[in-house]
């Protein structure tokens, strides 16, 4: 993490890379889309529904911000195995999801997302010491992880994938 940007630097970043991500998956019909993987295992469905469940995360991590309470966990700086565990609760929570679904909450947790982080200030977002529960990190940080830099990460595997 440790992605220091602007406001509007990070709201651009987040709908540039969305939709990269989109414009990759778009040609592909819905057996490509549900054919494993794409990352590991995972199909790309299964990776949309992963980038769900972490926006799902944000927006709650966001709006206790915005409340100013901290909220409740995952938060923070978690450990590969907390990741994994999670990873998986995520993905056997979401596997027998319909694609259409998946893809619904995909876009919308994103357009969520990005209006959460529109509707914050500067100082909210960029301050390493207004939130003790953070760990030292920015809600900029967590924006970034949890939404362009986790699109960038899964693209890349996914263009290897497709390349193959």
């Amino acid at each position: 993490m440790e992605t220091m940007l602007d406001k509007a630097a990070l709201l651009d970043t987040m709908e540039m890379e969305y939709q990269a991500l989109v414009d990759l998956l778009a040609p592909l019909d819905g057996q490509r889309l549900t054919t494993p993987g794409a990352t590991g295992a995972w199909s790309v469905k299964d990776v949309l529904a992963h980038l769900t469940a972490w926006q799902m995360s944000l927006l709650k991590l966001l709006q206790a911000a915005q409340q100013g309470r901290e909220p409740a966990p995952p938060f923070g700086r978690l450990s590969d195995a907390e990741i994994e565990r999670l990873n998986q609760r995520f993905y056997e929570a979401a596997r027998a999801r319909p694609l259409a679904e998946v893809w619904a909450a995909f876009r919308s947790t994103y357009t969520q997302a990005r209006a959460a982080v529109a509707a914050l200030g500067e100082e909210t977002l960029g301050d390493t010491r207004r939130f003790p529960w953070l760990d030292g990190l920015a809600l900029a940080d967590y924006v970034a992880g949890d939404t362009f830099e986790h699109y960038q990460e899964h693209a890349q595997w996914m263009r290897a994938w497709l390349g193959a």
